[in-house]
């Protein structure tokens, strides 16, 4: 189209092809050429009419010289992307310069405005008042006026072509279908068979009616043509006696065929939507169904959800429940202009069966009644009324929901501003919230206080009192249900019903009481500020027993720092009694209880059970332990156990004894029975105090009269008595080796092994010692006064003092 010339007053420019005269037509010449153009048509134009839409004539009727008026009238569409053109065209018969056939006319509208068309298809051009059937007068021929008229298949008239055919709902469905997927690489191509261009194009017209008009614009057809696999559009029909080869329905070559002779087609699976949008316009206002296709296509809403949008803000379709949710999206972000047009049939439909709604799609709508409340006050679309409604219905379905599924959205509706949400409003909500907490089983109560939270309602105890007990009841039976009462209104008052409940349990069954403790300390102990119950009592006495350390730490710390500040004995017993009934103190707490526990305090056994077990049954015993046992005593704070208090106090003791062995000249028959009395631990505990004792010790009779009492150092004090006499040692060292090896009856238990170590210690001493200490060792020895012992020890220093180098080297090797 010529861009220079301004467009004519429809928007169309046209052209005419048929058969010229020499000088009727563009070119000058005789033959088929463009005879005639309005202005603004171009060479881009006629060779965009020439490829796709001139009037083909069959060549076996031309054959037959057939009548003229036997040939059906044709009409084609193209776009090519930037321009539209529609033609229409017919048979002439006998050339204008001879005798034979092929003579024909075509007449071509083009435009680059989709708006020229209006609201027609394309294929509504069929009969209409701007085609002619003549060559023009001159080359020039004008574009329609703004007046021009579409043809007879109008959208009542293509409606009831569809009612009146058997399964014509199916196939407008299938049409639409595949018409709609024309933009896929996938997409399939239209093949009609029929003799009657009126019915081929009633068919087109009515699907592309169910599609957006600027789509419907793109589509192109051809009805008719002689060469279906050669033809650019994606829609075509061919003539049954035309004798065209073209594709069947049991041979489609990729084609949906549609054979309206035969009444058979190729299946198509048609979408949801294409039904849907036959469905209605099959039933009803076929107009109001077209005006609504459009109003789909501007939502930007995909394709189901967008029609569903327009059937109610269009047609007052009532949506179904799962319908709902798309109708709010799209009052909250469909197109400004498209909410402010259609937003207030769609709210008034969805208010008026508000209480049909899911609580998703309420709290959507609730969100942006409010909300656009708030922006726009003045707003008819959203007048106080319709918000106030939403909410109501609102919270009636978020109770609904919470008693049938137990599930509540997060996060607490937005208030109202009172001129909007008013006293009766929120007296009405309480109300239903009354009732539905009044017949409600526990855990639908639960889920219904959850919800009266959301919708900010406030509980009535007093008005739902049996509900509310036989909650609380179902509650304390059932600690897995892990309710939180911070999201409940007045959740403090349902807490102490249900710790009502569990002090009554525990009063009529006291035997319980652990039992009932264990299943609730982690919810019950962060509460307690006192122990004022045996409740309270079990639930101390179970976090002791089931705390981490650190956590147990603190809780024995908080309640003993309350105790002690008391002042009062009686009061730190009780609360030890309490807090390690079920579980032991461990070192730390006793220490806290050694700090704090004021004079006069006396723990209870269980306190110090794990003390105890750990000092009596240690076979050394623990340092820190017995440290911690020893403040304890120091303190009075041990409870009477001879056991114990002995264990400790021989401990004490060990520090006299160790002094006096090293004293002990002979036998003394009082620090022997202490020493035996000694319990073996504190004698391990302390060996390394108790050996040093013996082994400074001069006096042969004191150690082994002594030793004799401490069986478990018998070993140790040889090993180490050994060394000594290998230094060489000193002489007492050496008499007490001396008895030992020689007297098997003294110190039974010592290993034999260990006895011959001491002999030969003692040998090669006698073979190095100097006469001085050789004589005090002798006197030590006689001062035994073991006859025995005397004469073996000579016979022993006779042998190693003999003359001679050989005999003296064998002693000091030996």
């Amino acid at each position: 189209m010529t861009p220079d010339r301004p467009s004519p007053e429809s928007g169309f420019e046209a052209l005419v092809y048929t058969d010229c005269r020499p000088g009727q037509g563009l070119q000058g010449t005789a033959g088929l050429q463009f005879q005639a153009r309005s202005p603004g048509a171009d060479q881009q134009d006629m060779a965009l009419v020439e490829g796709n839409l001139l009037y083909e004539p069959p060549t076996n009727w031309m054959g037959e010289r057939r009548p003229v008026d036997r040939y059906p009238p044709s009409l084609s569409h193209v776009h090519d992307g930037h321009r539209y053109a529609t033609a229409a065209g017919c048979y002439l018969g006998r050339e204008a310069n001879g005798n034979r056939e092929g003579n024909q006319l075509t007449h071509a509208l083009l435009t680059t405005d989709p708006d020229a068309y209006g609201p027609v298809r394309p294929a509504q051009l069929f009969g209409a008042s701007c085609w002619t059937r003549q060559p023009a007068p001159t080359t020039s021929c004008p574009p329609p006026g703004d007046d021009w008229e579409p043809g007879p298949l109008d959208v009542a008239r293509v409606r009831d072509l569809v009612r009146a055919t058997p399964g014509g709902r199916d196939l407008l469905a299938d049409l639409v279908t595949v018409l709609s997927r024309l933009d896929r690489p996938d997409a399939a191509r239209v093949l009609f068979v029929c003799p009657d261009p009126a019915l081929v194009l009633g068919w087109i017209t009515a699907a592309t009616l169910l599609l957006p008009q600027r789509v419907a614009l793109t589509i192109g057809f051809k009805v008719f043509t002689t060469r279906p696999m050669h033809a650019n559009q994606p829609v075509l029909a061919v003539h049954p006696e035309w004798e065209t080869p073209h594709p069947a329905v049991d041979n489609d070559q990729g084609f949906v065929v549609v054979d309206l002779t035969r009444d058979t087609r190729t299946p198509v699976e048609a979408t949801p939507t294409a039904r849907r949008w036959a469905d209605l316009f099959l039933t009803a206002n076929p107009y109001d169904v077209v005006d609504a296709v459009e109003v789909a296509a501007d939502s930007g809403l995909p394709s189901e959800q967008a029609a569903v949008v327009a059937a109610v803000a269009v047609l007052g379709q009532p949506p179904t429940p799962q319908e709902a949710e798309p109708l709010v999206r799209w009052l909250r972000g469909g197109p400004t202009r498209q909410v402010r047009d259609y937003g207030g049939p769609v709210l008034d439909t969805l208010v008026a069966e508000v209480t049909r709604w899911p609580a998703k799609a309420l709290a959507l709508l609730d969100e942006i009644a409010h909300t656009g409340n708030r922006a726009d006050p003045g707003s008819p679309l959203w007048a106080a009324v319709r918000v106030a409604a939403v909410r109501q219905a609102l919270i009636a379905a978020e109770l609904r929901r919470a008693v049938d599924t137990g599930q509540v959205p997060g996060g607490q509706l937005d208030p109202l501003p009172p001129r909007v949400w008013t006293g009766a409003h929120q007296q009405t909500a309480q109300r239903l919230l009354t009732e539905e907490l009044g017949r409600a089983e526990p855990t639908a109560f639960e889920a219904l206080l959850r919800a009266a939270r959301r919708c900010r309602l406030a509980v009535a105890l007093p008005a739902v009192r049996p509900a509310a007990h036989a909650f609380a009841v179902d509650w304390a039976e059932h600690p897995e249900h892990g309710y939180d009462p911070g999201g409940w209104p007045d959740g403090e008052a349902l807490v102490d019903l249900r710790n009502d409940v569990l002090r009554e349990r525990v009063r009529r069954d006291p035997d319980q009481a652990d039992a009932i403790a264990d299943a609730w300390w982690r919810v019950l102990e962060p509460e307690l500020t006192a122990i004022e119950s045996r409740l309270d009592e079990a639930v101390v006495a179970a976090a002791v027993r089931h705390l981490p350390v650190a956590q147990r730490h603190e809780l024995v710390d908080h309640f003993l720092l309350g105790a002690a500040q008391r002042g009062r004995p009686d009061t730190v017993e009780r609360l030890a009694r309490i807090l390690f009934r079920r579980a032991t103190a461990d070192p730390h707490e006793l220490g806290l209880l050694a700090r704090k526990a004021p004079p006069g305090t006396v723990l209870p056994a269980e306190a110090v059970a794990g003390l105890r077990e750990s000092l009596l049954t240690a076979q050394r015993l623990p340092t820190e332990d017995l440290m911690l046992g020893q403040r304890l005593l120091r303190q009075g704070l041990l409870p009477p156990d001879p056991e114990l208090v002995g264990l400790l106090k021989a401990d004490q003791a060990i520090e006299e004894l160790a002094a006096a062995l090293t004293r002990a000249r002979r036998a003394d028959g009082r620090l022997r029975s202490r020493l035996t009395a000694l319990p073996r631990a504190v004698v391990r505990a302390h060996d390394t105090e108790l050996l040093s004792a013996l082994l400074v010790n001069r006096h042969p009779a004191g150690v082994l009269e002594h030793l004799t009492a401490l069986p478990e150092l018998t070993a140790a004090y040889a090993q180490r008595l050994h060394a000594l006499v290998r230094r060489p040692g000193e002489p007492w060292h050496v008499a007490i080796a001396f008895a030992l090896a020689a007297d098997p009856g003294a110190l039974p238990e010592l290993d034999p092994d260990l006895r011959g170590q001491l002999a030969r210690g003692v040998r090669r001493w006698l073979g190095r010692a100097e006469e001085r200490p050789l004589a005090a060792a002798e006197e030590l020895v006689t001062g035994l006064r073991r006859h025995r012992l005397t004469s073996r020890w000579q016979q022993l220093v006779a042998d190693a003092r003999k003359p001679g180098l050989l005999s003296r080297l064998w002693h000091r090797k030996g």
